[in-house]
């Protein structure tokens, strides 16, 4: 029994990463058709595709708030209840989710765009309620089945692809490009969601309990994931503002590759933090070794994405996008920088999380995001989408200061908590012991 438990996670495994890596590669292929045919059609036209889903991005975070992690938590401690649980997490999501759509549209009216923009990010947002049905995706995380998520997923990409291709082909309007991105894909999510369903029917009587533990659960996390938000793509919001759709378009461009070698680390840590996490309690010395060794192992990965980008930045430009986004070379050699940190920072944020310092994860992710926004505030007006990438790195430094400094303070109450119940309770000499 154990050795086919251990299979199916073998074979889990392999499912995602295989699914994380032909998304990326079909992601690429996207970017790179988007990227050279709007600058055709018209210059800053992408700039201003970023800016739309980057707004919608942000505002996409209160849709989410970590609910799936809760989810699948919960999924696989539950027995009979399961389906109510699911079915209690679908409403909850589509609320949130349709709270965020609201959002998006009234603040979107307050914010120096034009008209054309506004309707862009009206009609992107509508992509926060049909969000919903995306979370049909724990059932197969929690039945170990992500073949079925992952193959779904690759389908609904290559559709999406098809039609924005199509689109480009005919020279259409703007609004048709981001309706293909909203809408496109969701047939085959129905389709999922359908397939899903078999494995687990939800069932929509609500559950006040797990409302309950939802909301005080995902309120801490919930608030930091929001700064979060804020923190990652400021930039972009900031540049909008002040700088050239074009200059948003070649900066675009660069941290877009870079996002590219996102999913190794995360790959890594999907397969060690539950480890990770049960050797807490019942292995400090094991969780030690973990964390060490897979922090060396991310540590090389980062030096040489450093080297790969820096080295090949031109190349890669030119075979992503030609000769018309040169300016996006200098940004991508900063961005690789930071890339490089975001490969060991999830893992000292994770840690902080595993040992239920959400306390301290909020603190560093405020410390974060001041930084950014005033970075970008110093540093864009001056340089442009090159100051965006210092502000970046300066974030990631900042994240990995701070983070590393909480684990430091928490490592040491520990260790004086331990000595405490030591000098309480000390260990009796089984010597002296008389039978």
């Amino acid at each position: 029994m154990e050795t086919a438990t251990l299979r199916r996670i073998s074979l889990n495994t392999g499912a995602i990463l295989l699914g994380s890596i032909c998304q990326k590669i079909l992601g690429l292929v996207t970017l790179r058709q988007l990227a050279v045919g709007l600058e055709r059609i018209s210059p800053g036209l992408f700039g201003v595709w970023n800016v739309v889903f980057v707004i919608v991005g942000m505002f996409g975070v209160i849709a989410d708030l970590n609910l799936d992690s809760l989810v699948i938590r919960e999924l696989s401690r539950s027995g009979g209840n399961q389906r109510q649980i699911l079915g209690t997490a679908l409403l909850l999501k589509f609320l949130l989710a349709s709270f965020a759509f609201l959002l998006t549209i009234i603040c979107i009216q307050f914010l120096p765009y034009s008209r054309t923009v506004k309707q862009l990010v009206a009609l992107a947002s509508l992509s926060l309620p049909l969000s919903t049905i995306g979370l049909m995706r724990c059932v197969c995380a929690v039945e170990l089945k992500a073949g079925i998520a992952q193959g779904y997923g690759i389908l609904s990409s290559c559709v999406t692809l098809g039609c924005l291709l199509l689109l480009l082909s005919l020279t259409a309007p703007p609004g048709w490009y981001v309706a293909a991105q909203v809408f496109a894909g969701f047939p085959v999510e129905c389709a999922f969601a359908y397939r899903a369903s078999r494995l687990l029917k939800p069932d929509f009587k609500i559950d006040y309990s797990m409302l309950k533990l939802y909301a005080r659960q995902l309120m801490p996390l919930g608030s930091a994931m929001l700064l979060g938000a804020l923190c990652y793509r400021f930039d972009v919001i900031y540049l909008s503002l002040y700088r050239t759709e074009q200059e948003i378009g070649y900066y675009a461009a660069a941290y877009r590759i870079t996002e590219a070698f996102s999913f190794m680390p995360g790959a890594i840590l999907q397969t060690i933090m539950p480890l990770f996490t049960a050797s807490l309690v019942t292995d400090t010395k094991r969780a030690k070794k973990i964390y060490s060794r897979t922090f060396m192992l991310l540590s090389f990965m980062a030096i040489a994405v450093i080297l790969v980008i820096y080295m090949g930045s031109k190349n890669i430009v030119s075979w992503m996008y030609g000769s018309g986004f040169a300016k996006a070379v200098a940004p991508l050699r900063l961005l690789g920088i930071a890339e490089a940190l975001m490969f060991i920072t999830p893992l000292v944020m994770q840690t902080l999380l595993a040992r239920k310092r959400n306390g301290l994860f909020f603190v560093c992710t405020l410390a974060a995001t001041g930084v950014n926004i005033g970075g970008n505030m110093l540093l864009v007006n001056r340089f442009g989408i090159s100051g965006c990438a210092v502000a970046t790195i300066l974030t990631e430094v900042t994240i990995l200061l701070t983070a590393s400094l909480a684990l430091y303070v928490t490592e040491s109450m520990d260790n004086r908590e331990q000595q405490k119940t030591r000098s309480e309770y000390p260990e009796v000499d089984r010597s002296t012991l008389i039978s």
